[in-house]
């Protein structure tokens, strides 16, 4: 069951991310693309371009709940793109033929909490939100989600 709204979540957070649209989970955080100037050329004759880098910024509850030795931020100073808010309705219709609304926002809840759980206490875990294909949307994309 947690490996089918594993799935679920993975491939809604993949079809939103491919759309250049960031994901708010409301029991984890938001993992979205932060929009950054950046020099490209020689000094002199570049030019400034737009890129994406994708960030994770954990929620307040999540941080809290779990003891986390980090500071909450909200993202407000940075240029962040337009988030799709976590719809448990929508992932068990679109992305699940046997899941249910409550299964997932249950078990949704359950994965996050236990993640958390796991990382307030100090144990090692691969940190990093993965996504199936992420690395050839973007080579950086398996960076830490603590950092």
């Amino acid at each position: 069951m947690y490996r089918e709204i594993w799935n679920a979540i993975n491939d809604w957070a993949y079809e939103t991310f491919t759309a250049g649209r960031g994901v708010n989970l409301p029991f984890f955080g938001l993992l979205t693309w932060c929009v950054r100037d950046v020099y490209e050329g020689e000094v002199g004759k570049g030019k400034f371009v737009k890129k994406r880098v994708p960030k994770f910024l954990p929620s307040k509850t999540f941080i809290q709940a779990n003891f986390l030795d980090m500071k909450y931020k909200d993202g407000k100073e940075l240029v962040l793109v337009k988030q799709e808010e976590f719809n448990a309705t929508r992932l068990a219709i679109k992305y699940s033929t046997i899941l249910t609304k409550d299964a997932v926002f249950s078990g949704t809840r359950d994965i996050f909490e236990r993640i958390g759980l796991v990382a307030g206490n100090g144990l090692k875990m691969v940190r990093c939100f993965v996504l199936r294909r992420a690395p050839a949307l973007c080579p950086r994309f398996r960076t830490s989600l603590f950092n």
